[in-house]
């Protein structure tokens, strides 16, 4: 990058950090007049639950992708410690919630079926007979050695065949070992997530306006580049349209709904939208806020000092400063700066992170090589564990679904608009990126 798109990328980056700068200390201030409630995008969910990769706050083009990837799982431990009080889930993310599980539970059901079945040999026997490198994979595998050492066209070849011959599985694997439904059940037993029709009762029920929430979806799809139905749309379309109906019921009472963490595309729909009268920052809180809300630690104050910063490096970015010593001297505070508001070397890494292999993949090779190894061996014990494994989940997942409120208008609505089988695009493949035109944190 040349040193002019560097000057503005670092001014677009420092101008979103004056922002939410702004925002939180506006939100201090007005603490002892106005009580925030905040909305929570499934999305958020699934990512502190999952620990993807998929959402990011700084867009600091410095900052690699694991330490980008650490700050955001900071800021999501933060919005999920307890402190956002009440953190709502309304019926739209409610019923991708239930969607979700429904389409997990499914993919169990069949794997489960697929591990019983009388042509698991064959199937395994064809992914042998399909490629070198996953024979030398099964060759390796008896001889013990560990994933890690073993070369990485192999893995990805045994990887390839596994979603081949067994796709279902790969849907499955990265919960049988345990994290996500758990995650997902302490949410609730901890008072995490509250059901939002029992905070706000007057809008249990809501009928979802036609007009208002065509709008919200013109506006989202229109960001997302494509044509047609779209359920991830059509749900976020009204998540916006409960979003401002909140906001218009309860502003009178000093009670403002703020949406935590929504997509990309949904925060550019609907910043600027005045949900709340007299209120040009919006209603939006996105990661690099809870982050910067978690390094000020409430302090007003030092939410003024940080601010002087960043606008003196603004002042400075948009002079038409040359190339010089005061610039290079810029830089530095720049990344002074910006390591101080971002936990840059303080905040720790992750354990769930790797930069080699998603955990999903890692896991479906070791089941594989699991169920080569009991059949080659005759033993069905093996094979057993892993069947009674899924079946345990399965149970689990069903009795999480219990816990989730009803959101059964949002659903008849979504099936009147989409009246085709609806598979959750936020991950119908557990662990697995999402979409092009929803990876867009």
């Amino acid at each position: 990058m040349n040193d002019i798109a560097n000057r503005r990328q670092r001014l677009r980056f420092l101008r979103e950090l004056r922002k939410d700068l702004d925002l939180l200390l506006r939100d201090l201030e007005a603490a002892t007049t106005e009580k925030y409630l905040y909305v929570i995008d499934f999305a958020a969910i699934y990512s502190h639950v999952y620990k993807t990769t998929n959402i990011t706050s700084f867009d600091d083009q410095g900052l690699p992708d694991e330490k980008r990837f650490a700050r955001d799982q900071v800021a999501l431990d933060f919005i999920f410690s307890g402190r956002l009080e009440p953190l709502l889930l309304i019926p739209p993310y409610a019923a991708e919630f239930t969607n979700h599980l429904r389409t997990l539970k499914q993919h169990l059901v069949t794997s489960i079926a697929t591990l019983k079945s009388d042509d698991l040999r064959a199937r395994l026997r064809a992914m042998l007979e399909a490629s070198q490198e996953f024979r030398d994979f099964v060759t390796l595998s008896h001889d013990a050695i560990p994933m890690s050492a073993v070369d990485d066209h192999i893995k990805t070849a045994a990887l390839k065949l596994g979603r081949q011959y067994f796709p279902e599985l790969y849907s499955a694997v990265l919960s049988l070992r345990g994290s996500g439904v758990p995650r997902f059940r302490e949410l609730f037993d901890l008072g995490i997530l509250h059901n939002a029709d029992e905070v706000i009762p007057d809008l249990k029920g809501f009928d979802y306006p036609k007009k208002e929430t065509d709008e919200w979806y013109n506006r989202i799809a229109i960001r997302r580049s494509f044509r047609g139905r779209h359920y991830q749309t059509q749900i976020d379309a009204m998540a916006c349209t409960y979003l401002a109906a909140a906001n218009s019921l309860l502003n009178n009472d000093h009670k403002i709904v703020l949406f935590v963490a929504p997509s990309l595309n949904v925060r550019e729909a609907i910043e600027g939208a005045n949900l709340v009268a007299g209120d040009p920052l919006g209603v939006v809180r996105d990661l690099s806020y809870f982050m910067l809300s978690l390094t000020h630690a409430n302090d007003p104050e030092r939410v003024r000092e940080s601010l002087k910063g960043v606008e003196q490096l603004v002042d400075l970015y948009s002079s038409p400063l040359a190339v010089s010593d005061a610039f290079l001297e810029s830089v530095h505070q720049h990344q002074k700066l910006i390591g101080n508001l971002s936990l840059m070397t303080e905040a720790p890494l992750p354990s769930q992170y790797s930069g080699e292999q998603p955990a999903a993949d890692r896991k479906l090779v070791d089941v594989l090589r699991t169920l080569h190894d009991a059949i080659e061996t005759n033993r069905p014990m093996l094979q057993d564990e892993l069947v009674n494994s899924l079946d345990s989940l399965r149970v689990a997942i069903s009795d999480l679904e219990g816990s989730i409120p009803s959101a059964a208008g949002v659903e008849s609505e979504i099936a009147r608009l989409l009246p085709q089988p609806v598979t959750n695009t936020m991950e119908a493949v557990v662990g697995e990126p999402l979409a092009s035109d929803e990876a867009e944190y």
